[in-house]
């Protein structure tokens, strides 16, 4: 079978300074007109590949979810998709039509209603008038907007230009279908429904491309998945493969000597390492046994009754466990300086496996640490245990932490 998409040694490079950028620029749009040659491959002062080497292939009915922290190059991977700019080396193939939905609101006119609006970026898609008319109502009943579709859009929110944006695009009968993070300012309900939509459409042979930080929709959507980082594809193949690798690579960062990332701007607390063992330092992890949980802590102000919660999640995204201090009747008073914080599971209960970790420290309900992942913990099977996969319990002894380099205990 022939790729719908194929990409093949894509690189992109930008400039960072506006004035140098124009300059370049200009210079860039001159060589042209006049038709001189320029070294794309070359790097000018202060530029920087956006995207270096990049390539794939994606086939009809796959849906290629691409994903990497902010500024990777995602959406500069798909503008070059879209046909926005080109690249400066390598090709791009693509076989039918193209759909995008790369920005809230592009190819709307503010000025226009939403019903002029639909005629007007189903025109952009390639839609003929007699194809937006035969599926309008289809359009409007999928975005939800029947009250409002004869208002101008410039009174729109920037969820309903979404739903707008998206069910035109996605009833334009696209053979390749490009969103980037559009549905992140979609309600829950729509993007359950764009997400179904999605399904269909890879049935009837559409190739989907989107970017998201969101997991649900990467794992209810996508075939699979590339990882990208500063520019270059580091992997492409299954979608808990490519959560396992995007995971390690930020905690590998961590590992290098950047703190934990801290979700919370201004928290007066952090913690600085979390270690997993059995029963002494450096035993590994095992079902049905005891486990032990240590924290390095820095901080920042003296914190009172503070809650310590950490999130177990396995590699296909479900939430397996939650252990919470105030379960167990336990707060905490922190004094300033580095302090560890030492907690016993009597009997794990996870099944085997790899579990990435989430969690922090809470004060009536105000964050005041919390990262999506403090680290990830194998677990490995005992000779004796069998369990069935599912939510599981564990029991936990939280102690007062202890300072570091002294003996004096925080209470």
């Amino acid at each position: 079978m022939e790729p719908v998409v194929h990409a093949e040694g894509l690189a992109k490079k930008y400039c960072r300074s506006l004035k140098r950028s124009m300059r370049y620029g200009l210079v860039d749009l001159v060589s042209d007109l006049v038709g001189l040659s320029r070294r794309n491959d070359c790097l000018r002062k202060d530029e920087f590949w956006s995207l270096n080497g990049v390539s794939f292939s994606v086939y009809p009915g796959d849906c290629l979810a691409v994903i990497g922290s902010n500024g990777a190059g995602k959406s500069t991977l798909l503008k070059l998709l879209a046909g926005i700019f080109p690249p400066d080396r390598g090709a791009v193939r693509i076989a039918g039509r193209v759909s995008s939905l790369i920005e809230v609101g592009a190819g709307f006119h503010p000025m226009l209603t939403g019903r002029e609006n639909v005629y007007i970026n189903g025109a952009i898609l390639g839609m003929s008038q007699k194809e937006i008319t035969r599926d309008f109502d289809r359009i409007v009943e999928f975005s939800g907007l029947e009250s409002f579709i004869d208002s101008p859009v410039k009174n729109y929110s920037s969820g309903m230009y979404v739903r707008l944006g998206f069910a035109v695009a996605a009833h334009s009968r696209p053979d390749v279908l490009l969103v980037d993070e559009a549905l992140a300012v979609g309600d829950l309900a729509f993007n359950i429904r764009c997400i179904n939509h999605i399904a269909e459409m890879r049935q009837q042979g559409t190739a989907v491309l989107f970017v998201t930080h969101n997991e649900m929709q990467l794992r209810s959507a996508a075939s699979s998945c590339l990882l990208i980082d500063q520019g270059e594809a580091l992997f492409h193949g299954g979608v808990s493969e490519a959560l396992f690798e995007y995971h390690s690579l930020r905690l590998s960062s961590a590992s290098k000597g950047d703190a934990i990332e801290n979700l919370v701007p201004s928290g007066a607390l952090k913690v600085s390492a979390i270690e997993f063992f059995g029963a002494s330092e450096g035993d590994p992890v095992e079902v049905s046994s005891p486990v032990r949980i240590k924290l390095l802590l820095e901080v920042q102000q003296p914190v009172f009754g503070v809650l310590l919660e950490l999130r177990f999640w396995n590699t296909a995204g479900e939430l397996l466990s939650i252990l919470n201090s105030s379960n167990y009747g336990v707060t905490y008073d922190l004094a300033v300086g580095h302090c560890s914080l030492m907690l016993l599971v009597r009997e794990l209960c996870l099944p085997p496996g790899t579990y990435r970790v989430a969690g922090g420290f809470l004060r009536d309900s105000e964050f005041l640490f919390w990262t999506s992942q403090l680290a990830f913990m194998d677990v490995q099977k005992a000779a004796d245990f069998n369990a069935e996969p599912g939510l599981v319990a564990m029991y936990a002894d939280f102690q007062h932490p202890v300072s570091i380099g002294g003996d004096k205990v925080i209470r």
